[in-house]
C-alpha cells in the first residue's frame, strides 16, 4: 500500500528545485515563459501527487 508520508513528500531524490527542471529541458525558452513554468510547475506537481493520493485511497476504499 502506498501512502503520502512526510518522508516520501520531502525525499531528496524525488524533489528537484524547479530552476533545475527548467534548465534540464530541451527546449529553449524565452524569460517569460520561464517565467510562467517557474509559477506554474509547483502547482502541477501538487496536483499530480494529489491525483496518486486519491487514486491510491480509491483503491483502498475498494479492497474494503
Amino acid at each position: 500500500m502506498m501512502c503520502r508520508t512526510e518522508s516520501t513528500v520531502t525525499a531528496p531524490a524525488a524533489v528537484s528545485s524547479v530552476d533545475k527542471v527548467i534548465s534540464k529541458l530541451k527546449t529553449p525558452l524565452d524569460s517569460s515563459a520561464r517565467r510562467t513554468l517557474r509559477f506554474v510547475l509547483p502547482y502541477a506537481k501538487r496536483a499530480v501527487a494529489s491525483r496518486e493520493e486519491c487514486k491510491v485511497r480509491m483503491a483502498i476504499g475498494h479492497e474494503l
